[in-house]
């Protein structure tokens, strides 16, 4: 995207770019990019379809955004915070909630198979056969939330502290 910094190869199909522009606006640029085995002509016409953005309510987006805040910095192999690491935050943003360890694991659960009914695109739930939960299902949610979009960088913003 500038002169003086290496390519980046994309992946084939959706990825978005957030670029930062005058006075803190930052903008989404959406790219599309078609593998070797569709057409090679542009599609100047072809509508553009908005990926699908799931809904979260204001604790929620809270709780993802600092479960997966390394995810929103494009971190190279991004991983979750622990729930452990999480509650120390979400105690420091905000203080006269609830915010334990066993509650944010209730929420994420509850968010988890929520949006596995509503066809999220990754798996969020245990495979029974495979013996146990797999520590991949949060991985798997925020990677989702953040391909979708449903989590931008600028949500990173509800990590400042108010009183600050």
């Amino acid at each position: 995207m500038h002169a003086t910094t290496e390519a980046v190869p994309l992946a084939e199909g959706y990825t978005p770019v957030f670029v930062r522009g005058s006075s803190y606006r930052e903008h989404l640029v959406e790219l599309y990019v078609s593998g070797h085995d569709e057409e090679r002509s542009p599609r100047r016409r072809a509508e553009t379809l908005p990926p699908k953005r799931w809904s979260l309510d204001d604790d929620e987006r809270l709780l993802l955004v600092v479960l997966g805040q390394r995810y929103l910095l494009y971190e190279e192999g991004p991983r979750p915070l622990s729930y452990r690491q999480a509650a120390e935050q979400l105690v420091y943003l905000r203080p006269g909630a609830d915010w334990r360890e066993r509650r944010i694991e209730n929420r994420i659960e509850a968010v988890r198979r929520r949006l596995h009914a509503g066809g999220f695109p990754y798996p969020l739930t245990h495979d029974r056969r495979a013996g146990g939960p797999s520590d991949n299902l949060l991985h798997n949610l925020l990677r989702g939330l953040v391909d979708s979009t449903t989590l931008v960088p600028p949500d990173l913003d509800l990590l400042e502290d108010d009183d600050g």
